[in-house]
């Protein structure tokens, strides 16, 4: 085999899909691959192992192909990650880890970051970070590591927590003083840096500008500006009322115009320290500042050519299945995509001659976060011809719930980058051959119960409720299946383990210290004790559908179990013990809804 670089060489991009394109020839003479990058030369060896290991042999056909990816940038994240990240620590990134990365598509990873922990300015130096120099070396090596496997680096920058009230560049300027923001019930009220204050937007500028020069090597960035993330005085101000915020300094303004003028002086300053850096703004959770403006197209508008956007694919809209008006939230794939307010913001995008990223999960969803995958295939593979007709340039997969893993439906993601003409009914073929060892009529058995797995979930009562009532993450039966008590009186905990009350994960991001304490100390339950699940069904349809949902499933179930036979491969099991996991949890919902249901009556 040849591996050459012809033609012009490419500096690398991340908007560029020339850079891992690449020319395949398979003739008599053998292998000849060329690429204007040596990440072209890369995928195109990952292309031809999953050729081979498709074939279940080393041996290809004659062929030639150019080829390039449909979707670039594909960024992930590491499974490995505590709450709180440390984005310098290595031990996120084996080699045998991200080889998997790569070899499964991903040429992007992203890491959440506090600018507290990595500011360096001399407007607010109350603020800097005294191991400043330390953080951005071990930067550096993750950047280098990742490097050397063809996958760059950004980062999500938040300015998370908000500050103390007495804090020191308070008192030094209380001009500085913002919007007021709670973190969580019973802990004290803390405040943003003023938006509107030009000392605090020098002091955002100089500290990005600052951390992206001792860091060369990171490819961009990603700051979300809708109610969390690079917090202003519109995202989510405590005690705001009937106003757009709380902050004295703001309110008044026109939100979408003060967050168009945050976002652009933000991506600005990144892109000072490199203009090959795309930069790119998250309006996740915008509606609580842009009003009627769903999609937040006043917003856009007023971007600058510093500012592209990254926005939910799959959310904010009432679920087209069911009629139920549940409002799809979080990544799910009940809404395969796009959504109105989606495909608004990529019409405005391409009018705007810039391309939109989308934010997705690719392999499991926020009411599944039990498994590192949901196993409904076929409808994974169908969200990226999705996303291709809406104009989608690139994607996030994976947020910090969990990350990638080398699941099946990160094989129809991979092969959707590269391989978009093959069907989804093809690739299940495919992995029913080569990764469960099946052949002719089960093979097809096979492929089928997979297609109806994806079609059962069209019956999935899907709504935050179900994912765990007002909590709504890694809360309730569907997230505990049968370790889920049924409580017949609520005000009792019926002795059981205080492992029911610990606090999920994802808050140790937002707090520390003394008030993560408290926050630990008056624990909510994970388990669910009221009769909220059914909410906006109703008890009687939910459980018509939940039903309906869990008979199909067992259904297709049983046709996988009769497909892999008695004696299946380690990874049929593995298969299948994840499709009766979907199953016994589907059951566990349905009885404590009947639970709640025939407890209400008795009351």
């Amino acid at each position: 085999m040849r591996l050459r670089l012809a033609g012009d060489p490419l500096a690398p991009n991340p908007l560029d899909s020339n850079v891992e394109a690449f020319d395949l020839d398979v003739s008599e003479k053998g292998v000849d691959v060329a690429a204007r990058h040596e990440r072209g030369l890369l995928h195109a060896t990952h292309y031809i192992e999953r050729l081979m290991a498709d074939r279940g042999a080393p041996w290809l056909r004659r062929e030639k192909r150019s080829l390039r990816p449909r979707f670039t940038p594909r960024m992930t994240n590491s499974i490995f990650i505590a709450a709180y990240q440390d984005a310098g620590d290595l031990s996120q990134y084996g080699d045998d880890y991200l080889s998997l990365m790569s070899h499964y598509g991903a040429n992007g990873i992203h890491a959440y970051v506090s600018l507290w922990d990595y500011c360096r300015n001399d407007t607010l130096p109350q603020l800097n970070s005294p191991d400043f120099d330390e953080k951005t070396r071990r930067l550096n090596a993750v950047t280098d590591r990742l490097a050397s496997h063809g996958i760059d680096f950004y980062l999500v920058i938040n300015n998370y927590p908000p500050l103390p009230e007495d804090h020191p560049v308070f008192a030094a300027d209380p001009s500085l003083r913002g919007a007021p923001h709670r973190v969580h019930e019973g802990i004290p009220v803390r405040r943003l840096l003023c938006g509107g204050s030009e000392r605090a937007m020098r002091c955002y500028e100089e500290a990005l500008r600052n951390l992206f020069l001792a860091s060369p090597g990171l490819a961009g960035a990603v700051f979300c500006v809708g109610g969390e993330g690079f917090m202003h005085c519109f995202s989510r101000p405590y005690r705001r009322g009937d106003a757009a915020t709380s902050c004295p300094h703001c309110a008044g303004k026109d939100p979408s115009a003060a967050v168009a003028e945050f976002s652009n002086r933000i991506g600005a300053a990144i892109r000072g320290a490199g203009r090959h850096r795309p930069v790119w703004a998250h309006p996740y959770s915008a509606f609580t500042w842009s009003g009627k403006d769903r999609s937040q197209l006043e917003w856009m508008s007023r971007l600058s050519d510093d500012v592209l956007v990254m926005s939910n694919f799959d959310t904010n809209d009432p679920t087209p299945c069911n009629d139920s008006g549940a409002v799809l939230y979080d990544y799910n794939i009940s809404s395969v995509g796009p959504t109105p307010y989606f495909a608004a913001q990529a019409a405005k995008a391409a009018e705007m001659g810039r391309p939109i990223l989308a934010k997705i999960e690719t392999n499991t969803t926020p009411d599944v976060f039990f498994l590192p995958y949901l196993p409904v295939h076929a409808r994974w593979r169908r969200r990226y011809d999705e996303m291709a007709k809406t104009g989608v340039a690139g994607f996030m997969g994976q947020w910090r719930f969990y990350g990638m893993n080398g699941s099946p439906p990160e094989e129809m993601q991979c092969q959707a980058v590269w391989r978009p003409d093959r069907t989804a009914e093809e690739l299940l073929g495919v992995m029913a051959r080569r990764d469960l060892g099946l052949d002719g009529r089960r093979a097809g058995m096979a492929v089928q119960a997979w297609q109806e797995m994806s079609d059962a979930w069209d019956d999935y009562p899907y709504s935050a409720m179900t994912a765990g009532e007002r909590e709504f993450y890694l809360r309730g039966p569907m997230h505990y299946g049968p370790a889920h008590p049924m409580i017949f009186n609520p005000q009792n905990t019926y002795g059981l383990s205080p492992r029911f009350r610990e606090l999920r994960g994802d808050v140790f991001e937002g707090v520390k210290d003394e008030a993560l304490q408290e926050m630990i100390r008056n624990a909510k339950p994970r388990y669910v004790c009221e009769a909220m699940m059914a909410m906006p069904y109703g008890a009687p349809r939910y459980l018509k559908l939940i039903g309906r949902c869990r008979k199909r499933w067992a259904s297709a179930v049983a046709k996988l179990k009769r497909a892999v036979g008695s004696k299946m491969t380690e990874r049929a099991r593995m298969e299948l013990d994840v499709c009766e996991t979907i199953e016994i949890h589907l059951t566990t919902v349905e009885n404590v809804v009947r639970f709640h249901t025939a407890r209400e009556e008795l009351w």
